[in-house]
């Protein structure tokens, strides 16, 4: 006879923030599936919730996206652009973060165009694609693109661009004005002046044509 197991969840009544070491912290809660907050990423299983009680970082997002080992082609981008100046003001800001492999992804004519400072106007117009002014997290994107005509909410970025912000199998994705499209893939990384979700593919303005 086969003998079964059962071992409860266990929910915490409360948020708690546990600093474990200085790139690793894990937070619960009785809404949430627990989260693991490593080197500037998050995992997460449920993000259809909104956080409550939730401990933000005294950290700013220019600061996260610098300690984080996926995004040294990012913030030597924002640094060589000045607008890692602006996004350590107080915002709030919600940024779309690409990650290295995205910045890797591109031809290697655009990647040179943009990373070696020959044409730095483009290279800022492409990093404002990825910032919105305000807190958007997760549940308030679903929210939105639930209730969107379509399905497809629109988000301003700082440059004028139009993002849409869409829901491919549950997914949020944010396709810009070129019908490129970039998967969330860690979410609600919240920073005192805002918000960062990491994506993994770089969103372009239509100057880019």
């Amino acid at each position: 006879m086969k003998i079964s197991t059962l071992i409860p969840s266990i929910t915490l009544g409360a948020i708690l923030a546990l600093s474990v070491t200085p790139n690793l912290a894990f937070a619960a809660s009785d809404d949430h599936e627990t989260k693991a907050v490593a080197d500037g990423l998050t995992i997460s299983d449920q993000d259809d919730a909104p956080s409550k009680g939730y401990i933000v970082p005294d950290t700013n997002i220019i600061e996260m996206i610098a300690a984080s080992e996926q995004h040294s082609k990012l913030t030597y981008a924002l640094g060589k652009t000045g607008i890692s100046s602006d996004l350590a003001l107080e915002g709030p800001f919600t940024v779309f973060a690409p990650v290295d492999s995205a910045f890797d992804a591109l031809s290697a004519e655009k990647a040179a165009k943009l990373m070696t400072g020959k044409d730095n106007m483009l290279l800022a117009s492409v990093l404002k694609t990825h910032v919105v002014a305000g807190k958007w997290d997760h549940f308030t994107l679903k929210t939105e693109i639930k209730s969107a005509e379509k399905g497809q909410y629109e988000l301003t970025a700082l440059n004028g661009e139009t993002l849409i912000a869409q829901l491919v199998e549950d997914d949020v994705v944010i396709t810009d004005a070129l019908g490129n499209m970039a998967s969330i893939t860690a979410s609600d990384l919240k920073q005192n002046n805002g918000i960062v979700h990491v994506v993994d593919t770089v969103l372009k303005p239509q100057s880019d044509l």
